[in-house]
């Protein structure tokens, strides 16, 4: 038996919404598709969170025109009603999601002076569905996971462009470390002591200084299928 099939109230909240984190889903032209999806392995660790109080949370990423605002929705029906959701993406077309409650911020999410702007609140849960580009992906976490409050959530999705074809289009062509990298030289960090990954080669373990007292930051990092769970000290 799958070690999470009994958490199933996100994922049957993601299928109503139809968002593609859910396990049915349903494309445009009305294909349906099905995958064993991540909500279930997402409501393990924020069903203790959203029992513990949200009152704050940002999804960077609102989706495609065509099932834009997906995503936010099921969150609406999952947190509780006081939830502030907020929504970042560089579409203006998401600023239409503020006539159902939720708060739109429209921008670059590769742009540092946006991201710090966003990083200016305190938030209980931030999840990045956004670009996919590993620069931004990167750059997402360094600037926003210090804004969570103590036990927060920060969820990095699609870490699949780390691999295979997608490496080229998602690199950008700039010679750098994908997220996949990134977060394992964090782990190892977690791990063992602040300065474990000078230890390691190659060179694309290295991290920053900046990276290393972000590590200590991280009470608990978790892998599953596609994304990466990190939890606040």
């Amino acid at each position: 038996m799958n070690f999470f099939s009994d958490l199933d109230e996100l994922d049957k909240l993601g299928v109503k919404a139809n968002t593609n984190k859910s396990s049915l889903w349903r494309t445009p032209d009305g294909r349906e598709i099905k995958s064993e999806g991540m909500l279930r392995r997402y409501d393990f660790f924020l069903s203790r969170l959203r029992a513990q109080g949200v009152t704050h949370m940002l999804e960077l990423g609102a989706g495609p025109d065509d099932n834009i605002g997906a995503s936010v929705r099921m969150w609406k029906r999952y947190f509780p009603a006081n939830t502030e959701i907020h929504v970042a993406d560089i579409k203006p077309s998401a600023m239409a999601l503020k006539n159902e409650g939720f708060f739109p911020h429209v921008g670059d999410l590769g742009y540092l002076p946006f991201l710090k702007q966003l990083a200016g609140r305190k938030w209980d849960f931030v999840i990045d569905d956004a670009s996919h580009l590993w620069i931004h992906q990167i750059l997402a976490f360094r600037t926003l996971f210090p804004a969570l409050r103590s036990g927060g959530v920060f969820i990095c999705e699609d870490l699949c462009t780390s691999f295979g074809d997608m490496r080229g289009p998602y690199s950008m062509g700039l010679d750098m470390r994908d997220p996949v990298h990134y977060f394992q030289a964090l782990s190892r960090c977690t791990c063992g002591k602040p300065d474990a990954t000078s230890e390691m080669t190659p060179e694309i373990y290295q991290l920053t200084d900046a990276d290393r007292e972000l590590s200590a930051q991280i009470h608990m990092l978790s892998w599953i299928r596609n994304s990466v769970i990190v939890v606040k000290r």
